[in-house]
């Protein structure tokens, strides 16, 4: 009898644990579960364009358009701005989409696809960025990933 006793009560205990490890739905409150709607996607920003001087700030390239200064991003700028000779104090024009200075930054973002400089003009869309674009980079490349022996 005292040994049904203990294998009821250390059953018991295992079923509560099992119940308690799991985790709750995303429709129910507790935990893993959200108590409100996922946040809706944000809207896409327009696509503007903007022509102003190349700088670099803060060892990133910047856009000084009138007395606003864009922070740029697009794939391979030190890259492109190499191999096309492009100088600091170059006048560009860039069409792309803006973005908010992000928290404890002063200046706005600018996503850009398209770069023009005198009468090249550069798709930015179609370049890749990391490793993974190189030739012998990347996890499953020649010299990348876990020491070029994979």
């Amino acid at each position: 009898m005292q040994k049904r006793i203990v294998f009821a009560i250390i059953g018991l205990a295992a079923l509560v644990g099992i119940v308690a490890a799991q985790g709750f739905g995303p429709g129910m409150m507790g935990r893993g579960g959200y108590p409100y709607a996922a946040p809706a996607a944000p809207a896409a920003p327009a696509v503007k364009t903007l022509e102003g001087k190349l700088q670099i700030v803060d060892g990133v390239a910047a856009l000084v358009v009138k007395d606003v200064t864009y922070i740029l991003h697009f794939p391979g700028f030190f890259r492109t701005a190499y191999v096309e000779e492009i100088k600091v104090g170059a006048t560009i024009k860039v069409e792309g989409s803006e973005y908010p200075a992000p928290a404890g930054q002063t200046r706005p973002i600018f996503a850009a696809t398209k770069l023009t400089v005198g009468s090249k003009t550069f798709d930015l869309a179609t370049q890749t960025q990391g490793r993974g674009a190189m030739p012998y980079g990347g996890m499953m490349g020649g010299r990348g990933g876990r020491g070029g022996r994979w």
